[in-house]
């Protein structure tokens, strides 16, 4: 199926992309700067270099390296182990995997531990993080996680479009409870109170019975009806 993106969105998506690329170049900015305080401390003898050595004597120790013909084996040496480690891991994991599976009371005794260790080795998706399709348009939010998986709802989220706020859910994708007095028009940007596109307005918002409150139809919002979707981490 081809998903067609308005003009819109299009640009918010320049626009997180920019700054994705803004966030990357002070990463590389600052990660030169630690370098050259590391070198400046070393060439001042404030840290001991034998310890910590130096970036000149890391490059150093490459060149010399690669003149004596020994950084290829280096090389050589440490893929190989981590390879060998691989296999070794994945045989023994396959194996634990077989005995869990045949005995039921040896997995129950050991879930515990099993949970704690991938705890460890695996970040969780925090409840409450934003769930977004494959366009990053959201879609619901993490209900809760095992550090191995997380579950999902498509849950309604405030929605955000020039100075009124309102409230979408997704699915019906109606924006509601704005402000009855609201000139927002259609064509607008709808976003959760966390950046996410949450869609555009599809026409300006129309008064509800109470006369207290408006409501407008949203359009571009997320597929829910996707096979894969991201959670949003940062």
């Amino acid at each position: 199926m081809i998903t067609m993106y308005s003009k819109e969105h299009k640009e918010y998506i320049k626009k997180i992309k920019i700054n994705k690329i803004l966030i990357f170049l002070v990463q590389i900015t600052i990660i030169i700067g630690l370098t050259i305080i590391w070198q400046f401390l070393a060439d001042k003898q404030i840290i001991n270099t034998f310890i910590t050595s130096s970036p000149k004597e890391v490059i150093k120790t490459l060149i010399n390296l690669y003149n004596q013909n020994n950084i290829f084996n280096h090389i050589y040496i440490t893929i190989y182990e981590t390879f060998i480690s691989f296999i070794i891991g994945t045989i023994i994991g396959t194996l634990i995997a077989i005995i869990l599976w045949w005995n039921k009371f040896i997995a129950k005794v050991m879930d515990p531990y099993l949970t704690i260790l991938n705890t460890l080795a695996c970040p969780d998706a925090a409840p409450g993080a934003a769930v977004l399709d494959a366009g990053g348009r959201y879609a619901g939010t993490v209900t809760s996680s095992d550090g191995n998986r997380c579950t999902a709802a498509f849950t309604a989220a405030a929605g955000l479009c020039g100075s009124c706020v309102g409230l979408a859910a997704p699915g019906k994708w109606v924006l509601t409870g704005l402000p009855a007095d609201c000139t927002l028009t259609a064509g607008e940007i709808v976003t959760t109170p966390g950046g996410d596109w949450l869609g555009m307005l599809a026409a300006a918002p129309v008064p509800d019975a109470d006369g207290l409150t408006a409501s407008a139809p949203l359009t571009d919002t997320a597929d829910l009806h996707a096979a894969v979707y991201f959670v949003r981490t940062d």
